[in-house]
This record gives structure tokens, sequence and C-alpha cells, in this order.
């Protein structure tokens, strides 16, 4: 989930997000992509497979990180503070406030949906195995990250510290809750109808043979650090894990360079037009009454034309315009034109394909995932 994020922020403009009518079509792209891949969900429910659909989940995260484009890396990360640790009692309250709410063990298609709206967006938004509303936080996350440099080395290095320290923390929280803070004697008073050994099973796996979601009976059940649990320490504690790995793929890939190159075949390429952001601006014309922009998207900004050889002969030395016969020409603007960009010698041109290199390693990597 965490590079779901990462990914809906190379695809609405990367390090600097758009505005006006760019940023409205990429949010209308992003709802059309979340009801797409709902449907898709819904449309293989009637399939017989092992493993649980989860495309419907993924559809409402999207939709539910449409108004989040447009927000800074610290508003986000703040964000996902409060859907990490406010997500979950508000999925625990809703348990403890609909006790007899139904339970399907069908997989959700198109008329089980219709037939039950109230239980199908509760259990999307709360009480689902993925509920959508605490698992926002690495959605949340995801934006924040894709707005660095993820081409720096020391962004993957200070992923890496703060993702092993992160994790490490909610596992030395929960253990302190559960041992010394007397959570666990008061797991075993708040509910009786598991015992030692079935809440010891829960608390290994997230489930139990007598409960296949997380009881609502205390909300001491809120300091475990289970799979698929969705409490505050396990969603923080998988927020590093990922943010660890994360690190370790970014200080990995410089130095794999064309390896992982053949992963980006299942996706786009940092040469595709479709990922990129106003860090690589596109080489098309514009068409006409959108100046400034590339023809096939409107958020992808051109790099600026070069002025008529006649005005740059206008604008010219002065000796240069003395011995041609022409009179200087005064800059009439608001702004004087800017200075032209010296050559790029041999080192500078190679640092900036090894450069090109690294970012079109880790788009593909990114694709692969």
């Amino acid at each position: 989930m965490l590079i779901a994020g990462i990914s809906i922020t190379l695809q609405s403009g990367g390090r600097r997000p758009p505005s006006g009518r760019a940023m409205t079509a990429t949010r209308t792209a992003l709802a059309l992509r979340g009801l797409m891949i709902i449907a898709i969900g819904l449309l293989l429910g009637p399939t017989e497979t092992s493993v649980e659909i989860i495309l419907a989940y993924y559809g409402i995260l999207f939709l539910l990180a449409i108004p989040l484009l447009g927000l800074g890396r610290r508003t986000l990360l703040a964000l996902a503070a409060v859907f990490a640790v406010l997500g979950p009692v508000a999925m625990q309250l809703v348990r403890a406030w609909w006790p007899d709410m139904p339970r399907l063990d069908a997989e959700y298609t198109f008329a089980l949906a219709g037939a039950n709206p109230g239980t199908f967006l509760t259990d999307m938004l709360f009480t689902g195995n993925y509920p959508a509303l605490p698992w926002l936080a690495y959605i949340c996350v995801g934006l924040a990250v894709g707005r660095l440099d993820l081409t720096c080395r020391k962004v993957g290095a200070v992923h890496l510290a703060a993702g092993t320290s992160l994790a490490a923390s909610m596992w030395v929280l929960s253990a302190l809750l559960l041992g010394p803070g007397g959570g666990y004697e008061r797991l075993v008073a708040a509910t009786p109808l598991l015992d030692r050994a079935q809440i010891n099973q829960f608390m290994s796996l997230g489930e139990a043979e007598a409960a296949d979601a997380l009881p609502a009976t205390t909300g001491w059940w809120l300091a475990i650090l289970a799979p698929h649990t969705s409490t505050p320490v396990t969603i923080l504690s998988t927020l590093g894990t990922s943010l660890a790995v994360l690190g370790v793929i970014l200080l990995l890939v410089p130095h794999l360079g064309r390896i992982t190159s053949p992963f980006g075949g299942g996706g786009f390429h940092d040469s595709d037009p479709l990922l990129r952001s106003r860090d690589y601006p596109c080489q098309r014309r514009s068409r006409p009454g959108t100046s400034g922009h590339c023809y096939h998207h409107p958020m992808h900004p051109l790099p600026p034309r070069r002025r008529p050889l006649a005005q740059r002969r206008r604008q010219g030395s002065p000796g240069s315009s003395r011995r041609r016969g022409h009179r200087l020409a005064p800059h009439s603007g608001p702004h004087r034109p800017p200075p032209r960009r010296p050559a790029q010698t041999g080192p500078q041109r190679g640092r900036a394909e090894r450069n090109l290199r690294r970012r079109g390693a880790w788009n593909s990597l990114i694709n692969f995932c």
C-alpha cells in the first residue's frame, strides 16, 4: 500500500504537484482509476479462488486519496498519524456499536453489494480485513515519500533508519503495554469467550477459532501487534518495516544499474511520457491554446523556447550589434531574460546520464512491484 501511494504521487506531478486545471485532470483520472478497480474487484467476486480479492479496498483507498493530492509533506505525515491512531479506534467503536452486523462469507459482487449497501460500505471503510480508513495512513506516507528526491542516497539512508526505529519502537511499546502495563490480563478478563490459548493464538496469527475479527470487548485489544488486525501499533510497525525495505531498495538501485530494467517491461518506464513530472519536462510541441504545455498531457510543461534569431542578434553583445549596424534595443519585459546555461562538460554529462539510469531503474522497480 505504501508503493501505491508513491505511484499516485509519481503520476500526479512527482515532487511538484500540479495546480489549476492540471490538478482537476489528475483528480478526475484518479477517480476513474479507483472506480475501475472497484468494478474489476466486484466482477472477480464470483470466481472461486483461495486468495481474498482486495481490489475493492484498493479502489476505495484511491477515491479517498483524491483530496490529499495537493497537500504538503508535513500535512500528509500528520494525517498519516491521525489515521493510524484514530482509524482503529473508529473501527472498534463501529464493531461495539453494531455487534450483530451480518458477516458475509462470500466475496463481494455487484449483486451482493447492491443488496447490502450499508454492510458493504462499513466493511470497506471500517470492519473489513483491509479497512480503508485505518489503511489510509499508508497512502498518506506514500504520497509524502513520493514528494522526495528518491535518487538521493541520503533519502534512502533516512528511510532505512527511520523505518527500523519506528518498527522497533512499536514492538517495544506493545510488549510494555501487554506485559508490565497489565494489558494481557485485562484482555483475558474482558473476553470470556476466548481462553488464554485462543488469545495467544490471536495475538500471534491475527485470528482464532472462536474469533475471526478483532474483538471489541476492551480497548486493550488495540495494543496487540498481530497481522491483519489494523491496530495502531500494527499499522505503525508495518509502516516502519515498509520504509526500511524501501530505504534498502533506494540504496541498492544505484548499484544495480541495468539489472532492474527488464522488470519495467510490465509497466511504464522513465522515458514514458505518462510518468514524466515537472522534473522531466516533455519535448513535444504544445497544441494551440495550451502554450507552455505538451500536446499529450496538460500536466507536463515544456522547456522554454529559444528566442528568434533576430531578437537574439538585437540583444547580443554591444560590439556585435555595432558591427552589424544595429542599435541596441532595451529589454521591454518586466524581467531580464535568463542567462544561457553553460555547456556540460564530460564529468557533468556522465553524472547526468547516471542519474537518468538510476531514475529509470527506480521507476522500473516501482512498476514491477
